[in-house]
C-alpha cells in the first residue's frame, strides 16, 4: 500500500475548544461535513474530561510573572494543541494489519512526541479517511514546550525557523510511522 502521509497540528484558544471538541465528539451541529455521522473511538482520555479541564484551567489557573504578581491565562493566549494523524486509504478499518500498526505507530509517536502533556485521542472512521484527533495540554500553558515550531522558533520568532521545525516533525512522523507502513513523505 502507498499513500502520502499526513500529520498536523494546531494552537487554538479558550473561544475555540467548544467547536473543537464539538466536532471530535460528533455532536450535532458541529459536523456539517459528515454525512453519515458515527461517534469517535476514543483511544486516550475522555474529550468531556478534556473540555472540563481547559474550563477549570481558564478559570483557575495562575502564573507568576517575573515582578511576582499572579495573572491569569490572557483571553486570547492558546491553550490547546489539536492534530489530526491520517491513513491515506479510505477503505481501511480496524483489524486490517497495516491499518493497526499505522494507529500503533502513530499513537507511540505523539505519545513520545508530548509525553504527559497529551491528554486526549479519539479515532475518525466516519470520513473519507480514517484519521485521529490528538489533544495537548502544554505544561503551564507554555506553547513551545508543546510545539516543535515553537521550541524552534521562540528565541528567532522567524517564520522560517518555525516552517523548518515543522518539517522536523514531518521527518520524524516519517521516521518513527510512515516509512514502517509503506507510506511516502512528500
Amino acid at each position: 500500500m502507498s499513500g502520502f502521509q499526513f500529520i498536523h497540528y494546531e494552537k487554538y484558544k479558550k473561544d475555540d475548544i467548544e467547536g473543537i471538541i464539538g466536532e471530535a465528539s460528533r455532536t450535532p451541529g458541529y459536523c456539517p461535513h459528515v454525512e453519515n455521522v458515527q461517534p469517535p473511538v476514543v483511544l486516550k482520555g475522555s474529550l468531556q474530561n478534556l473540555q472540563e479541564r481547559l474550563q477549570h484551567d481558564v478559570a483557575h489557573y495562575k502564573k507568576r510573572s517575573k515582578d511576582g504578581k499572579e495573572k491569569k491565562i490572557r483571553n486570547d493566549a492558546n491553550i490547546l494543541v489539536a492534530g489530526v494523524f491520517s491513513y491515506p486509504d479510505p477503505t481501511a478499518k480496524p483489524g486490517d494489519p497495516t491499518f493497526d500498526k499505522w494507529l500503533d505507530l502513530s499513537m507511540k509517536f505523539v505519545a513520545e512526541e508530548y509525553g504527559a502533556q497529551l491528554h486526549t485521542a479519539v479515532l475518525h472512521l466516519d470520513e473519507e479517511f480514517p484519521h485521529v484527533h490528538f489533544y495537548v495540554i502544554p505544561k503551564d500553558y507554555e506553547m513551545w514546550n508543546a510545539c516543535r515550531g515553537d521550541k524552534a522558533s521562540k528565541e528567532t520568532n522567524s517564520k522560517l525557523e518555525a516552517k523548518k521545525a515543522m518539517q522536523a516533525y514531518q521527518d520524524a512522523y516519517y521516521e518513527g510511522v510512515s516509512v514502517h507502513c509503506g507510506h511516502t513523505r512528500l
